[in-house]
């Protein structure tokens, strides 16, 4: 005992030192050449090679609705989005003819089967997640009654 305290020191009666039992520090540690850096992620990705990615979702609905045209369908659908969620307009990508994309986020509603019934496959990411969920369970409900 002696020896180690000789070698480092005696260790001090009591620290009186002021730390927060909790805080908040948001980046990752990274461990290199025998070393600890706190860095953002941003720099992480830089230093290690790694790319963030993002968790997407999807949802096929399946709605019954067999005597109406496609294109009405997309109609009624946008009808339907605008009174479910007012402040999203929505739009059609070139070239898709059966895919509707919620305006400021990354919802997308696309047909994927015809006939007998109609099969809605909802996608949505992580950040738009109260959007998808919601009209996951409300198109399957809200059409046919938007027909009466």
């Amino acid at each position: 005992k002696r020896a180690l305290e000789e070698s480092i020191g005696t260790p001090p009666a009591k620290r009186s030192c002021q730390v927060p039992n909790t805080a908040t520090v948001e980046g990752l540690l990274l461990m290199k050449n025998e070393g600890l850096q706190l860095l953002a992620p941003e720099e992480v990705e830089e230093e290690v090679g790694l790319s963030q990615h993002q968790l997407k979702f999807s949802q096929a609905v399946t709605i019954d609705l067999h005597t109406m045209a496609t294109s009405d369908l997309m109609e009624l659908l946008t009808a339907t989005i605008n009174k479910l969620h007012p402040d999203q307009g929505t739009k059609r990508p070139l070239n898709s003819e059966y895919i509707l994309q919620l305006i400021g986020s990354s919802v997308t509603i696309e047909i994927t089967e015809f006939h007998p019934q109609y099969k809605l496959l909802i996608s949505w990411m992580l950040q738009d997640d109260h959007i998808g969920t919601m009209l996951v369970s409300s198109l399957p409900r809200t059409l046919p009654r938007m027909l009466q």
